[in-house]
């Protein structure tokens, strides 16, 4: 099973092009107007300018996930996911957090049984929380935990030779 995890940075303008499975797109990835099959959000509505929240609630999903009570108002259908903090290992059936929503997501694809899982618009270039040390922490996360997803028979691509995860993820050849 192919996932494509959406985000928002640029790589991600064109991800519906690359067939897959199934998609998880974060945040307001609506912006590249093509529906997802989850809607992730770990953010709470009041952390997003009003253009964004206002992208977030025109995007067309199968069903919305989030950590929290905070975007019960705007989608009651909601389900909701327990985040447990990466460490050392990765379990099945635990959803893992890190510093972005995209991490998150991998966790998602991981659980959904995905072979492959497609990363697009997960830049982290001009992230606007993930800067220095924290931007080497989460790519440090990344690394450790697309390793153990591919020891698992899961393997992490980029959809574009793009953004600064360049440095250790091979770019999708379907």
């Amino acid at each position: 099973m192919i996932v494509s995890i959406v985000a928002v940075g640029e790589s991600g303008s064109e991800w519906f092009k690359t067939p897959c499975d199934y998609s998880i797109g974060v945040n307001d990835c609506q912006k590249w107007n093509h529906p997802v099959n989850e809607l992730l959000l770990i953010n709470s509505p009041k952390s997003f300018t009003h253009s964004r929240l206002e992208t977030i609630k025109s995007t067309k999903f199968d069903k919305v996930l989030t950590h929290s009570g905070t975007w019960d108002k705007i989608f009651p259908q909601n389900e909701r996911i327990r985040l447990q903090s990466f460490s050392k290992h990765l379990k099945k059936g635990h959803v893992y957090s890190s510093k972005t929503s995209p991490f998150v997501a991998l966790s998602l694809a991981f659980n959904l049984g995905a072979t492959d899982v497609i990363l697009h618009g997960v830049d982290l270039i001009s992230h606007p929380a993930i800067k220095d040390k924290l931007l080497n922490y989460e790519l440090r996360n990344f690394d450790k935990i697309t390793c153990m997803m591919a020891d698992q028979g899961c393997k992490v691509w980029l959809g574009k030779d793009y953004g600064v995860l360049t440095k250790f993820l091979p770019v999708w050849n379907g």
